[in-house]
């Protein structure tokens, strides 16, 4: 069995793309490597454009499709990210220590939230990072989190981690947990 992940462009003239995986690849980490190697090849060459990226994902062994049957998930992140140079989006995650609710919770770090929810004006136009959990509700540096599934108490979010594997270098990977510290989010070492 197989599943659909959806690459979408800034452009709205542009045709989404489909890579077909496994089941078993169906994953974060395949989220990751597909980022990994966007950024890797847009490192190389920032107006990068979908010829020289899907050779570099096919190398990796991506497989595309012209036409999807079935569900598709869409990929928050743009292919093209790069070639709006304001916008950034990465995942983060919450280590087991963060309050219950979001424990060990991977999440998206993007500063073009309300492409996925309302937001107010503050994340509109700006370099300011906000987190969306799956179901695109806004998780704000300033939130409080239950502390249980009895729901007695809630707590500070806590620290997030900058999952690391997801960018193709050092310098990728530091701007990310400065942009994410730099918007009010408590930041520790990498995933």
């Amino acid at each position: 069995m197989t599943r659909i992940i959806g690459l979408s462009s800034f452009n709205l003239f542009e045709q989404p793309k489909y890579i077909s995986v496994a089941d078993q690849d169906y994953s974060f980490e395949t989220l990751f490597l597909i980022d990994r190697v966007i950024r890797g090849v847009v490192g190389a060459s920032v107006t990068a454009d979908w010829g020289q990226l899907e050779p570099a994902l096919k190398a990796e062994g991506f497989v595309f499709i012209q036409e999807p049957s079935g569900g598709v998930f869409w990929h928050p992140r743009y292919w093209n990210e790069q070639t709006t140079p304001s916008a950034r989006s990465f995942f983060v995650e919450f280590p087991d220590s963060a309050p219950y609710e979001l424990a060990g919770e991977i999440i998206l770090a993007t500063n073009y939230p309300g492409f996925f929810a309302p937001v107010p004006d503050e994340y509109f136009s700006s370099q300011k990072l906000l987190l969306l959990n799956a179901n695109h509700e806004p998780i704000y540096p300033s939130d409080l989190a239950w502390d249980s599934d009895e729901q007695n108490s809630q707590l500070e979010l806590g620290p997030v981690k900058v999952i690391k594997r997801q960018f193709a270098t050092e310098d990728q990977y530091l701007a990310a947990k400065f942009f994410l510290a730099d918007s009010g989010y408590l930041v520790c070492e990498a995933a």
